[in-house]
């Protein structure tokens, strides 16, 4: 069973809207979900919502995603109007079982980047064209591309890029990747743990992250690689 806790630490004048909230119940029908087990704990100043189910990650982070849903987008807005600091996951990092062999589990700051982050990545060239550009892209699964610059990376290239590009009428002969990519908010180097990666991400609001040595671009690690690795799979 795999098991996700998310952590919000509220403003203390908050405890009274904070507390309404959560007798309201979640913005979802748990019997629609592919969640097994939900609970939630609350202290004087945080509150922690705790999720089990076989591919409980993702569920998660889809339902958090889901802004298709007026419920799930109304309760975080205001869930954030009641915060400190944005929510952060809380991983398992021992875990005792009568009867069961696994007693503990290895914590995700122990293992790296380079055993989640994908090596085949979209590599593009500031002057490719948009539609060259996301020819490559088709097949990466909604992954950003990466701009580089003579072996430098200089920026990304992601499916809302294209979108703007789209909106504007530009013909994808014509755009070029170096007017459409987006700035690289963030990166991280192979060696750095698992848990540093996932922190920058939730943080800059990521799901990929570019992973560099020195300037150069070497693989893209996602969010749902990392969540994976917390549980012991390899993406």
């Amino acid at each position: 069973m795999n098991r996700v806790a998310v952590i919000a630490r509220f403003k203390p004048e908050q405890a009274e809207l904070v507390k309404a909230l959560l007798t309201a119940g979640p913005p979802y029908e748990l019997a629609d979900t592919a969640i097994d087990r939900h609970a939630v704990f609350l202290s004087a100043r945080e509150v922690t919502f705790v999720f089990e189910g076989p591919e409980v990650e993702w569920e998660v982070e889809d339902l958090a995603d889901d802004f298709f849903n007026p419920d799930v987008r109304a309760a975080l807005s205001e869930w954030r109007t009641l915060l400190e600091e944005e929510p952060h996951i809380g991983r398992p990092v021992f875990v005792w079982e009568r009867g069961s062999d696994q007693e503990t589990e290895k914590p995700l700051a122990a293992r790296a980047v380079a055993d989640a982050m994908d090596e085949s990545f979209v590599r593009v060239a500031p002057e490719d064209t948009l539609g060259e550009a996301v020819a490559r892209m088709v097949d990466g699964d909604g992954a950003p591309a990466l701009v580089a610059d003579y072996g430098r990376l200089i920026g990304l290239l992601s499916a809302h890029d294209v979108l703007r590009a789209v909106a504007e009428r530009v013909l994808p002969s014509d755009g070029r990747v170096r007017e459409w990519m987006s700035e690289v908010p963030a990166s991280v180097a192979a060696d750095a743990t698992a848990d540093e990666a996932a922190v920058t991400m939730v943080e800059s609001g990521l799901h990929h992250l570019p992973v560099v040595s020195g300037e150069r671009p070497v693989g893209l690690v996602s969010l749902h690689r990392l969540l994976r690795l917390r549980v012991g799979e390899r993406a």
